[in-house]
């Protein structure tokens, strides 16, 4: 079984994280007045900036389950019920100028709904060489897509162009 770890923040982790950073404060705030406030903010943020750069577990290679896990938080993702699977390169808008990121994405029906799960890495500008020349394996996500890809190649699309906002 592979192990790997991703830079990678699930979305519920990170709504998480922000809630606390605001919470902590007031609480801290009522309880031990202005000075509370600051102390609530420095803690806050030492937990926000803890939770998200502790980085997913993903585990594979052992039948079609993927396995992962963010702190407390875990899921599965079941190849058997995922309806197809792709990566791009997105543009980011961030500080600093805008960042690449290679995304992986599995794609499943909730009650007639799409849905996804989706793994990112910000990549720089030799991640992009070493992709267009075809050395893809220097991402760790493409080892998650090319064993999802050998269990169940009619579900894998390869590279999809980024779709932007409305994907």
């Amino acid at each position: 079984m592979k192990k790997m770890r991703i830079n990678d923040a699930p979305v519920l982790i990170q709504v998480i994280s922000l809630g606390l950073f605001f919470i902590i404060p007031v609480v801290c705030m009522r309880k031990w007045g202005d000075a509370g406030e600051l102390i609530g903010f420095i803690v806050g943020g030492a937990i926000m900036i803890w939770l998200l750069t502790r980085g997913t577990i993903v585990e594979f290679g052992k039948g079609t389950v993927i396995r992962c896990r963010y702190a407390f938080y875990m899921w599965k993702i079941d190849l058997k019920k995922i309806d197809r699977f792709s990566y791009s390169i997105d543009e980011l808008i961030a500080r600093g100028g805008p960042r690449s990121v290679f995304s992986l994405r599995f794609y499943y029906k909730v009650d007639d709904y799409d849905e996804k799960y989706v793994f990112r890495k910000i990549i720089d500008k030799n991640d992009i060489i070493n992709f267009m020349s075809g050395n893809m394996e220097q991402i760790e996500l493409m080892e998650i897509y090319r064993y999802a890809e050998s269990i169940y190649p009619e579900k894998a699309e390869g590279y999809v162009e980024d779709r932007g906002f409305f994907e």
